[in-house]
């Protein structure tokens, strides 16, 4: 039987925990090979070490250099790459008060 996602490199952001992790697992469930990545190693290395040929990748996705690397390792270790979920969150939370006004700018990328 053929998996829906059999033969495909998948990256995916953010995968330390959460909904991440659940697609992380899911990708590899319907075949994907999967690089697991997040801000915190640890967490990274737990998602990996829970799928079977799964790699950990730490990387900040705030950093172009980190993606860049992130990319280069991923296509060094499986040889291509046909899916990148970004999912990693980037940003302070903020708590939604107000109107719909008040929540246009909740995040700034890129900023200090």
């Amino acid at each position: 039987m053929t998996l829906p996602l059999d033969g495909k490199i998948a990256i995916i952001t953010g995968a330390g925990a959460g909904l991440g992790a659940a697609m992380a697992r899911r990708f590899a469930a319907d075949g994907a090979s999967v690089v697991v990545s997040d801000i915190n190693p640890d967490p990274a290395k737990a998602t990996a070490d829970s799928i079977d040929g799964a790699i950990p990748v730490p990387a900040d996705v705030t950093h172009e250099q980190q993606v860049q690397e992130l990319v280069e390792q991923t296509v060094t270790e499986f040889g291509s790459l046909h899916i990148m979920v970004a999912n990693a969150r980037v940003g302070t939370p903020v708590p939604h008060r107000g109107n719909l006004s008040s929540r246009r700018t909740l995040h700034h990328v890129g900023q200090s």
